[in-house]
Parts: structure tokens; C-alpha cells; sequence
């Protein structure tokens, strides 16, 4: 019985951390902050978490369900999040306003409210924390079974990257240009905005190729970030020629950046980044063609560039293999981008060119793709006859 009722305890508190975070976030939607009363979404995570225990519970009989591990990790992240949607200052007000909806009682003080809710999350997250570690519950034990003990080296490195993080999230939340800057780059490249990016580069000055290669490296990091942007900013801003010097050589920082994150985190980490089903694919690669993927997968257009940066790093190849194959296969795709987003303002005959140039690029890609894999059966071949 108290099993259940320590079970029943932390499905609450995870749906809540997760509801209020669903309703903060559908705050920031103007359509939905005008149609519906956000704190009506707070049920949601309940209801999320729930179907989940329910759903896993039907594949696995035996579980018990949101042990110490998953109450940590739903809490950090869902802090992290608001913390970077919101700040310290906006969430010290919108959560109470949201929880006063909610109850109609619009005679609270967000004061009072704010300490009910740092009294329910603090105090709450702090008391399974402690039952967890002195009298861990079936969950828990899963949790620690399932999961393989870490040797010292890789200790090491989760704590180096938790540094890191932990750097950068102070860096973002009190250092404002920091904030300022990481903020326009995501909104500029996930809404594609080409005109905001060049306008943005150029307002570095002197200093805009500098930016424009960080750029191209906090892109490869956020891997569904579309590069194609800056790189037609760049031809905008520089040219297509210099444009594309500059996006080429921030493609290849990004590529060793993205590569050594791999080799020094391991692939738990940048399964996280990216996705499992992603580098399960490129394992397959990787596995059928050697080094030559990477030649491979840099010619062919809309393959994910970060992807195979990432999955590099889980192999044996080396630094130097590495770029060779990255600069030699990237730089037709960066010469051609460049030499189109350099014409889209220009006259239709360029622009004309620049997509003829587009479809070039493509059937080079695949007739490259062609030559190098007979080149790779033909040596298998050859060392299957001298064996």
C-alpha cells in the first residue's frame, strides 16, 4: 500500500512540473493566450504522465514506474527550459498569475502564490530525492539495475560536460549580450530569415565574417538548425565568392567541433543531440562504405550535415581523414549555395543559372556516389581473390 501511495506521489509532482511547464510555454503563443486560459493546459501533464506510466506498464508488466532518475532529469529539464523562455524576473510573476486563473481567485497576491509554489516544487523534489537515496523504491532499483555503472573516465567526462553546460546556462541567464545574441539566432534561423541574418551579420562590421563562422559552429551543435541560411546570408553580405569561403570554413570548424563533442562525450550524449534512429542509420553507412561515407553523404544534398559530423566522432577515423573527406565533399554544395543565395536578388537570368547550377550539383553528387561505391566493391574484390 505505501508502494502505491509513494507511486501515486511521484506521478503528481511529475505531471505538475511537466503541466506547468506546457502551460508557460503555450503562454508565449499569442493565438492560444487569446483563445484558451493556459492554466487549463497544467491538467495536460498529469494526463501526459499518466499515459506514459500506463503505456510502459502494458509493454513491461514488472515496472514500477518514475523512480529517482526520471523525477530528476523531467525537473532539470523543465527548469532549463523555462529558465530560458522566461528569466528569473518573468517567472516570478507569470506561473502565479497562471495558478490564479486557474482558481479564478484574483484576490491572491502573487507573492503568496510564488511561496506555494516554491514550497510544493522545492519542498516536494527535495522529499523524493531523500526517500529515493535512504529507502529507494522498486523504480529506483530498476532505474540503478538497467542502468551499467560508470567507469571513472567516463564519470569525468559527464561531469566536464555538466560543467559546460552549466557555464553556458550562466553565461545565458546573466550575462545579457550573451542572452541577446543566442536569442536572435535562433529565431532568425528557425524562421529561415535570410534578409534578418544578413542584416544581423552586417551589423558586426569588421567583424562579421568572426560572426558568421560562430554562427556556422552554434548551428552544428543545434543540429536542426538549417545552415543553408547563413550561407546565403554570407553571399548576401560578402559576395558568393567570399560568402562562400567564409560558410565553407565555418563548416569545417563546425565539423570539428560536432566531431570531437562525439569522441570526448560519448554516444549517449549525442543521442541526445541528435537522435538514436538518426545514428543507427549512419552506423549502417558507415558499416557499407568505409570512410567513403563521408565523401558520400557531404556530396548528396539535404542529408543533415551535423549528423555525419556527430557520427564520425563515434568511429575510429581520425582528425585529419576526417576533414579531408569533409572539405572535399562540402565545398560543391557550398559553392553552389552560395552562388544562388548571391543571385536571389539579382536578375532571373543569374538566378536561372544558379538553380541549373543547383541541378548539377545533384546529379554530380549521385554520379560521385556511384563511382566511389564501385570503387570500394571492386577493392573488395581484389582482397577477397588475394585472400
Amino acid at each position: 500500500m505505501a508502494e502505491k501511495i509513494w507511486l501515486a506521489v511521484r506521478l503528481a509532482f511529475n505531471g505538475f512540473v511537466i503541466g506547468i511547464t506546457l502551460a508557460l510555454l503555450l503562454r508565449l503563443v499569442p493565438i492560444i493566450e487569446l483563445l484558451v486560459r493556459t492554466g487549463w493546459f497544467i491538467p495536460l501533464g498529469w494526463l501526459l504522465v499518466l499515459a506514459v506510466f500506463l503505456f510502459l506498464r502494458r509493454k513491461k508488466p514488472g515496472i514500477a514506474g518514475f523512480g529517482r532518475k526520471t523525477t530528476l532529469f523531467c525537473t532539470v529539464v523543465c527548469a532549463i527550459i523555462l529558465l530560458i523562455s522566461y528569466g528569473w524576473t518573468r517567472l516570478a510573476v507569470v506561473p502565479a498569475s497562471i495558478i490564479r486563473e486557474v482558481f479564478n481567485q484574483m484576490t491572491w497576491t502573487l507573492p503568496a502564490i510564488n511561496f506555494g509554489l516554491l514550497l510544493f516544487t522545492v519542498g516536494g523534489f527535495a522529499a523524493i530525492m531523500l526517500k529515493e537515496t535512504f529507502a529507494p523504491s522498486a523504480a529506483t532499483l530498476a532505474e540503478k539495475k538497467d542502468s551499467a555503472p560508470m567507469s571513472a573516465v567516463e564519470r569525468r567526462k559527464a561531469f566536464a560536460a555538466l560543467g559546460m553546460i552549466a557555464a553556458f546556462m550562466l553565461l545565458y541567464l546573466f550575462v545579457p549580450a550573451v542572452k541577446h545574441f543566442f536569442d536572435t539566432v535562433v529565431s532568425l534561423l528557425s524562421r529561415m530569415d535570410i534578409a534578418g541574418l544578413r542584416d544581423y551579420i552586417q551589423s558586426f562590421g569588421f567583424w562579421g565574417p568572426a560572426i558568421s563562422i560562430v554562427l556556422m559552429m552554434f548551428q552544428s551543435i543545434a543540429a536542426p538548425l538549417p545552415a543553408v541560411a547563413i550561407t546565403f546570408a554570407n553571399a548576401y553580405v560578402f559576395g558568393w565568392a567570399f560568402g562562400a569561403l567564409i560558410s565553407w570554413s565555418g563548416a569545417m570548424f563546425g565539423a570539428i567541433l560536432c566531431f570531437y563533442i562525439s569522441k570526448f562525450l560519448g554516444r549517449p550524449v549525442v543521442e541526445k543531440i541528435v537522435s538514436k534512429k538518426a545514428l543507427e542509420k549512419m552506423d549502417d553507412f558507415f558499416a557499407d562504405y568505409g570512410n567513403y561515407t563521408i565523401v558520400i553523404l557531404r556530396l548528396i544534398p539535404f542529408v543533415s550535415f551535423d549528423v555525419v559530423s556527430y557520427a564520425a566522432g563515434l568511429t575510429a577515423m581520425r582528425l585529419l581523414p576526417f576533414l579531408a573527406a569533409t572539405g572535399i565533399g562540402q565545398l560543391p554544395a557550398t559553392i553552389i549555395y552560395s552562388f544562388v543565395g548571391g543571385n536571389l536578388g539579382g536578375s532571373s537570368r543569374m538566378l536561372l543559372y544558379g538553380l541549373i547550377a543547383f541541378g548539377v550539383l545533384i546529379a554530380f553528387s549521385l554520379i560521385m556516389k556511384k563511382i566511389l561505391l564501385n570503387k570500394k566493391e571492386r577493392r573488395q574484390e581484389t582482397n577477397g581473390t588475394k585472400l
